[in-house]
């Protein structure tokens, strides 16, 4: 019995895109054995399964790289990414929460507050690019790997700021 399986991942349609080297990119996994021995000496057929999984997974793994090694970030400013990641998605849970319902005053000044902070995680993503820019790394683009990065939750924080403002601008009139 003969399995085929393709990595999938992102960045994987190398190929269409037209780069030279997409066997860096996209490898065929070809797991081959033989059924026609009892799986009764193997043991469990589950534990024989989830074995083979996890070779499979970790050949998968020797030929593709972790995505971060590749780009040559250094650990803290990986550490510094999720850290503004993660206090950014945060504040945007608790505002979209007060938001979606009914304004009241209490809810507006809790809303303001969460809004004022955005102020101080915007500052620390600007921190993080300079410092990307400045540090020395194998990645000559550093700066501009870590800005893309951190695009996204750059991005939703002015949404929710645009939003709260939208709402604030409702509740007064």
């Amino acid at each position: 019995m003969t399995t085929d399986a393709n990595d999938n991942a992102p960045g994987s349609d190398a190929r269409e895109r037209g780069q030279a080297n997409a066997s860096s990119v996209r490898s065929a996994l070809k797991i081959s054995f033989d059924i026609s021995r009892p799986l009764a000496s193997c043991g469990n057929a589950q534990t024989t399964m989830a074995s083979m999984l996890s070779s499979a997974h970790r050949l998968a793994t020797q030929r593709r790289p972790n995505r971060i090694q590749e780009l040559h970030i250094p650990d803290d400013l990986n550490r510094a990414v999720a850290e503004c990641h993660g206090a950014g998605t945060e504040m945007l849970r608790h505002l979209w929460a007060l938001l979606r319902l009914p304004p009241t005053a209490d809810r507006q000044t809790k809303s303001a507050k969460i809004v004022a902070a955005f102020d101080g995680v915007l500052k620390r993503i600007n921190e993080t690019i300079v410092k990307a820019s400045t540090a020395e790394s194998k990645n000559a683009n550093l700066g501009s790997t870590v800005e893309r990065m951190l695009q996204p939750i750059t991005t939703s924080l002015h949404t929710g700021k645009q939003a709260y403002e939208r709402r604030s601008l409702k509740v007064v009139m």
